[in-house]
């Protein structure tokens, strides 16, 4: 894999009371963005799409790059959730397992943050939209 570029678009983050009647004070972030596996395409007058092409396996993980800090490890009972959709592919592409989580990044000390990951066969370069929605209790997420 050349090279991975993920283009976040801005963050949607609100204040939420939970509905089971708690009355806990809940944080709901909205990651969305463009995840570009491979480079992006040139846009050139002279671009060529349909080109011959080799797909292989893709399932490098990455790191939602506008993530919150979450305190600790930040999952207790935290509620992830993923998508994707093919936004650039060159040829067919099949996608089999999408999923993000809360992991402590090896670059931070001390706290956790959204990994993306999926599995997918394609050639690239492949671009790939992709949402994460992230419910956590509101003191869960650091300063």
């Amino acid at each position: 894999m050349s090279s991975i570029e993920a283009i976040p678009q801005p963050r949607i983050d609100i204040l939420v009371t939970a509905a089971d009647g708690s009355g806990r004070s809940l944080r709901r972030t909205e990651y969305r963005g463009t995840v570009w596996y491979g480079g992006r395409p040139n846009l050139t007058p002279r671009a060529r799409l349909g080109r011959e092409t080799t797909a292989s396996g893709i399932s490098t993980p990455f790191w939602v790059p506008d993530s919150l800090a979450y305190l600790g490890d930040g999952t207790g009972s935290a509620v992830v959730t993923a998508s994707v959709g093919l936004q650039s592919v060159q040829g067919g592409a099949q996608v089999v397992d999408v999923a993000a989580a809360l992991h402590p990044h090896p670059g931070r000390a001390g706290n956790s943050y959204v990994l993306f990951s999926f599995q997918a066969l394609a050639a690239v370069p492949l671009g790939l939209s992709y949402q994460v929605v992230v419910i956590v209790d509101a003191d869960r997420v650091a300063g």
